[in-house]
């Protein structure tokens, strides 16, 4: 096969594009689940990489790269389309053997029907080298609409011809959930490609097909004893953490105190690598984990890096960050990761995360919820309503999540539907909240039921994978990949990938590694939950690695007191977002209802922060995107 060729333009300071053969076929899109890359393989021979980095770089005013963030990129860009081109010559890949594909993977394959990209941009008329990007954005000129991708909505939305109107269905379901799933985007003109899928794009049409799914695969295994349980889940995980580990550059792991990430760096340490790790110090009660990092810092020799935030830092990371975000996302604790990445750019271009430790081996509250709820209903309905008075007194106002609080929404929700009631746990707003927060315009637009898209689809899904117990009595493992569907996909790796990769920063996640998936979701029930006890199987593997006071805390999670700093120091930023000129201008939002949520948390009277900051990333994305225009507006 002859060589691809490195096409450079100065006036882009060198971005690589790679310019390949006159092929036939069409474009075929993947998205790996956990990786954070959107890409495409087929048989081919025309490949070019990451092309969204390409598009900011063509238009650095509009994403605030500095110099040295975007000479990071560059340099990443030119690393990766060496790697690619030496793939390429080494085993051509077709479409059917995606799923064998295991890593973090930038690749597009674009087939130009007989015509190579330069002639056909000769054709045009466009200037070969400045040019070169935009064929990537116009790859599918044959269909009644144009085609474009990148890795984020922000470099589509750039494009003169993509419309800025809000989508009401997505926002509906984002203002429910907190996050976009799915093929959701905030534009209506956008979609995302969804986690393990294949999009081919012919002249003519499209067609998006499922590659992977997580229960695929899993079989259950025998039960174990402690021993046998620990040893397989520990050389599991490190495997898993081996092949997260890149060997051309230095890295280091987000370190936050729990069971996760704990476990993550000191498997690495123990194959004998050096790193930093780097962690967040959260003023307030109840939210400092660092006490705990430092402890794993020390016991494993890593170099140990801490950044803090308090509430003035937290209004910083909103302006600086959230408020320009190219999509809402309904978790503050995109405030610290932000930082947080700043502060590793510093030092690796790649960090190891713990996502996926919770969904995989249930960490979350929830899971015991389910378990109990079945035990709430038999209360008389007087008994059940002092307990849920009492709860609401004795929760605290100024610290994190406390076991009041969790009795508080336990009994809340303990009359509803399996999934609307997890729904009530882990999203922002009830499905009739949600609707009832939209703005009246986007309201009239929204179909019967479409706020309940996502649930609607995975009791589709759990259904045809017959999955266990499902409906009647949920297992343990409907509640798992319904976390593992939604809330990994869509909240936190989204998360974790826009925070990192605003500071030039790869994450990667050793817990979403095929074969620890598969593992996980093999064991029995009382491997991960027994009792009040989750992760279970990796507590008994982090026996002899992470001090004892780690194994027994009880589950903190990882988020600023926003709530706390919208009642206090940052009410007066709040407030002003959220004013009703303001939010009748931006029009994505109901007035009355959201400022109903305001004044409810402000006084007190409900826990609402995660709601208000919900509410508050829509509008600022509102103001910004639709409203404004460009980042900064």
């Amino acid at each position: 096969m002859p060589d691809l060729k490195l096409l450079q333009d100065p006036t882009l300071a060198n971005v690589p594009v790679l310019e390949g053969l006159k092929t036939l076929g069409p474009m075929v899109l993947y998205h790996k689940i956990g990786q954070g890359g959107m890409g495409a393989v087929y048989k081919g021979r025309h490949l070019r990489l990451n092309i969204d980095v390409a598009v900011k770089v063509l238009a650095p005013q509009q994403f605030s790269f500095s110099p040295d963030a975007a000479n990071k990129f560059i340099a990443r860009f030119m690393r990766e389309a060496r790697m690619a081109t030496q793939i390429i010559h080494q085993n051509l890949i077709h479409v059917s053997d995606v799923n064998s594909l295991n890593g973090v993977y930038f690749l597009v394959m674009e087939y130009v029907d007989g015509e190579s990209a330069r002639e056909r941009l000769a054709r045009r008329g466009w200037l070969p080298e400045r040019e070169a990007v935009k064929i990537a954005l116009d790859a599918a000129e044959g269909l009644a609409a144009r085609f474009a991708f990148a890795s984020e909505p922000g470099a589509l939305a750039g494009l003169p011809w993509v419309s800025r109107a809000p989508a009401p269905g997505a926002v509906a379901r984002y203002l429910a959930h907190g996050f976009f799933a799915g093929d959701d985007c905030a534009f209506a003109a956008l979609r995302q490609l969804p986690p393990a899928h294949v999009l081919e794009v012919a002249p003519e049409d499209m067609r998006l097909q499922r590659y992977w799914r997580p229960w695929d695969g899993v079989h259950p295994a025998p039960r174990m004893g402690d021993e046998v349980l620990a040893d397989a889940t520990r050389e599991t995980l490190a495997d898993a953490v081996e092949s997260r580990m890149p060997a051309d550059v230095p890295f280091g792991v987000f370190l936050s105190g729990g069971v996760d990430s704990g476990l993550v760096a000191t498997l690495a340490a123990r194959r004998g690598h050096r790193f930093p790790v780097f962690s967040m110090k959260l003023a307030g009660q109840g939210y400092d984990e660092t006490g705990f990092a430092r402890q794993v810092a020390g016991q494993i020799g890593a170099e140990y890096h801490e950044a803090a935030m308090d509430h003035a830092d937290g209004e910083e990371a909103i302006e600086t960050f959230a408020a320009t975000m190219d999509q809402p996302l309904g978790d503050p604790s995109v405030l610290p990761t932000w930082a947080l990445a700043r502060l590793a750019s510093k030092h690796v271009p790649v960090v190891l995360t713990g996502e996926g430790g919770d969904e995989l081996f249930a960490g979350y509250p929830t899971y015991l919820g389910h378990r109990l709820v079945a035990y709430s209903r038999r209360l008389p309905d007087g008994v059940a309503n002092a307990a849920l008075a009492l709860a609401h007194r004795l929760r605290p106002k100024h610290t994190h999540v406390s076991i009041a609080h969790l009795v508080e929404r336990f009994l809340e929700a303990r009359a509803m539907d399996p999934l609307e009631r997890h729904l009530a746990w882990f999203g922002t707003a009830t499905p009739d909240a949600a609707r009832a927060l939209l703005a009246p315009e986007l309201r009239e637009r929204l179909g019967a039921g479409e706020e309940r898209g996502y649930l609607r689809d995975f009791a589709a899904r759990a259904t045809e994978a017959r999955l266990p117990g499902w409906p009647e009595r949920p297992g343990l493992m409907v509640w798992q990949l319904l976390d593992f569907d939604l809330y990994l996909g869509g909240g936190l790796l989204t998360k974790v990938d826009r925070c990192t990769m605003a500071h030039s920063v790869e994450s990667r996640a050793p817990f979403l590694r095929h074969s620890l998936i598969r593992f996980a979701l093999g064991l029995p029930e009382d491997a991960k939950l027994r009792g009040k006890t989750g992760k279970r199987a990796l507590k008994l593997a982090a026996r002899g690695l992470l001090p004892r006071a780690i194994l027994a805390r009880r589950k903190q999670g990882f988020s600023p007191p926003f709530s706390v700093w919208a009642r206090g120091p940052l009410r007066g930023l709040v407030e002003a977002r959220l004013a009703p000129e303001r939010i009748r201008r931006a029009g994505v939002l109901d007035v009355e209802a959201a400022r109903r949520v305001l004044d409810e948390h402000v006084a007190g009277r409900t826990e609402r922060g995660r709601t208000l900051w919900t509410l508050l990333s829509l509008q600022m994305w509102a103001e910004c995107w639709v409203r404004g225009g460009s980042p900064g507006a």
